[in-house]
């Protein structure tokens, strides 16, 4: 589409950098915690000390991003920065998708509603739903690239996406098997019987996922003799 192609990369960049530092000012007071902030920081703090000797009631990827913030003890304006930044980075990929896929003018609308403050707000918050936003838009990305051009690349990122977003939201914990029926689904209705693209397909979706879901379960396993991501299993 013509205006897909006008708005290079580069102009993306600068627009997702312009909104976080728009929204990054006018949030001059965030990031923003609530009562359930204390427990991701409570596991971020037993995760740098790997000191992890019962199961917690939070899944790692939230504290895992609070690490790389400095934001285990006190949440510090790098994460709102960082948070903004992966919000608008989906935002521009989303759009993209939904420009190609089926109209420019689907594309600007959807775009003009995810940058107003409502839809932005949960970037400000020490929670998981914006971490959780990002690794399902990028997923979703990554499947969409894949129909198109059918690069193998595609699926182990999209399968490296569910188990982050796995570990993010405990809810999200089946994406990545999932998302390997609906390929070999797929598959299964281009070519005829079981082959090569079907273990392809396979190893790629859920390979990465196993490595990162029922690994960290199994992690746990060895430490706590509980095999899940929290003790909830939420």
């Amino acid at each position: 589409p013509g205006l897909i192609s006008r708005f290079s990369r580069r102009i993306q960049v600068l627009c997702c950098l312009a909104l976080t530092l728009v929204y990054g000012y006018a949030w001059r007071s965030g990031p923003f915690t609530s009562l359930d902030t204390r427990g991701y920081q409570e596991l971020a703090r037993d995760l740098k000390d790997l000191s992890i000797d019962s199961v917690p009631a939070r899944t790692p990827g939230l504290p895992v991003l609070l690490l790389l913030t400095k934001s285990e003890d006190r949440p510090s304006r790098w994460f709102l920065w960082v948070s903004l930044v992966l919000y608008f980075a989906s935002v521009m990929a989303i759009w993209r998708v939904v420009a190609t896929s089926t109209s420019e003018a689907s594309g600007l609308c959807f775009l003009a509603l995810a940058v107003l403050p409502p839809f932005v707000q949960n970037a400000a918050r020490v929670l998981t739903e914006n971490l959780a936003f990002c690794c399902l838009a990028f997923w979703l990305v990554c499947l969409v690239r894949w129909k198109r051009d059918r690069r193998w690349k595609w699926l182990t990122l999209a399968s490296l996406l569910s188990g982050a977003a796995a570990l993010t939201r405990p809810s999200l914990q089946l994406l990545g098997p999932v998302t390997a029926c609906y390929v070999v689904l797929l598959l299964a209705a281009e070519i005829k019987g079981p082959g090569l693209r079907f273990a392809r397909a396979l190893a790629a979706l859920l390979l990465p996922w196993a490595l990162l879901v029922p690994g960290y379960g199994a992690y746990y396993y060895c430490r706590t003799g509980y095999f899940g991501l929290t003790f909830w299993g939420e």
